[in-house]
């Protein structure tokens, strides 16, 4: 289905950006840079403390930097190690859409992935402009994306570009993370709509021939092997 392809299209589209593609080579220097991206973030996170005076508001950004790192750096090393299944989950998932389904079938599955892709679309949005909304925060303040000490020799500006650079490739990590679950439940959803009406629409009485009879176990055993799959 046209739709179902647009859906994967859109939902891949951070996983491109972070060079992990399922259907692309993995992007080794993207990898590489993100997470080291990430740790040098993480070690400076700590180093305020030995720089600036313990208050609360000093614990409570690390405890929100620190959580905010951790959590970007599970769900990409998560989506990279990962890789080679998601791509096989992806086919075995694009196998079973059978073009038998009834016109009206087709229409509410149609119907249902076009609002997916609708939300997906303004998910893609959203996460943009909250980057962009951080990107400018140092403009009207003195605080940074993501809250961590900032090394002297470096100069500001400089090291603000760096700091918005990881943000937003950690908001491109979790929103593949969360967009591909996503897509996954919806698309799994429907397919489990699609093989219950599939099998409820079996016929049994209407073999007359060795044809329609080898027709009808061909749509078993496509039943069989979706059901499989969806269940494991």
């Amino acid at each position: 289905m046209d739709q179902q392809k647009a859906v994967l299209r859109i939902s891949l589209t951070f996983f491109t950006i972070l060079g992990i593609n399922p259907f692309k080579k993995l992007g080794k220097i993207q990898v590489s840079c993100i997470i080291s991206f990430l740790l040098i973030l993480f070690v400076l996170v700590f180093l305020r403390f030995s720089y600036e005076k313990v208050t609360f508001a000093l614990i409570s950004d690390t405890f929100e930097s620190t959580f905010t790192i951790v959590h970007v750096l599970s769900k990409f090393i998560t989506l990279t190690v990962v890789k080679p299944t998601l791509k096989e989950l992806l086919q075995i998932t694009n196998k079973f859409w059978f073009p038998s389904v009834n016109p009206q079938l087709r229409g509410e599955v149609e119907n249902v992935l076009k609002i997916l892709r609708m939300l997906l679309r303004s998910f893609l949005v959203f996460v943009t402009v909250v980057i962009v909304t951080f990107a400018i925060r140092p403009i009207f303040d003195n605080t940074l994306a993501i809250s961590c000490y900032t090394p002297r020799s470096i100069p500001r500006v400089i090291f603000i570009i760096f700091n918005n650079l990881v943000f937003a490739l950690s908001a491109f990590a979790v929103g593949s993370f969360d967009m591909f679950v996503c897509v996954m439940v919806v698309l799994i959803s429907v397919q489990f709509k699609i093989l219950n009406r599939t099998i409820s629409s079996l016929d049994l009485g209407k073999i007359g021939t060795r044809i329609d009879e080898r027709k009808c176990l061909e749509k078993m055993r496509e039943c069989v092997e979706q059901h499989n799959f969806l269940n494991t």
